[in-house]
């Protein structure tokens, strides 16, 4: 299924699973910093798709909220594509710092709690979403059941990949 914003394929090797070996801390660094910038760049197309997902809230403080009814369901689907690869690409970038900490434990801690604090977020962004689907009823909740699993796979990818406690 082709999006909107597919990964480039400029960018498809960002996918590979090919680590530099373990002397090599300025490789390692490199394949770092280069997963850094495409998860920023889709990151940047993640906030496109969520603005268009937003709505004022018909409380006193006229907050954006996100918008769980059956509106935008091809942007619903799209966003999931983008943060399936942001998701792809951090678990990566995760595999890659543990092969820094052999090298650089200090700096690999720096990172790793950066990408933690960054996954937790986003774990949280999603749990919201899940809530706001569930909180419809009847068709609308029906049609958004895809879009609670889907958020539910990588909820439960990041959980599992950083350890994350479910109830955190």
């Amino acid at each position: 299924m082709s999006t909107r914003y597919d990964v480039p394929p400029s960018h498809q090797t960002l996918f590979s699973t090919h680590h530099p070996t373990k002397g090599s801390k300025e490789a390692i660094l490199s394949q770092i910093n280069v997963r850094y910038r495409a998860i920023m760049d889709l990151e940047r197309t993640e906030e496109r798709y969520v603005g268009e997902l937003l709505i004022r809230s018909n409380s006193s403080r006229s907050l954006n909220i996100f918008d769980s009814t059956l509106n935008n369901q091809a942007a619903r689907a799209e966003l999931y594509q983008v943060r399936t690869q942001i998701c792809d690409l951090a678990l990566l970038q995760g595999r890659l710092i543990v092969s820094l900490s052999q090298i650089d434990s200090p700096l690999a801690a720096q990172l790793n709690f950066a990408l933690l604090q960054k996954m937790v977020r986003r774990f949280d962004e999603l749990r919201r979403e899940v809530d706001g689907y569930l909180a419809e009823s009847g068709v609308v909740l029906e049609r958004n059941m895809v879009h609670v699993g889907n958020n539910g796979v990588l909820m439960g990818k990041i959980a599992t990949s950083f350890n994350l406690a479910v109830g955190h």
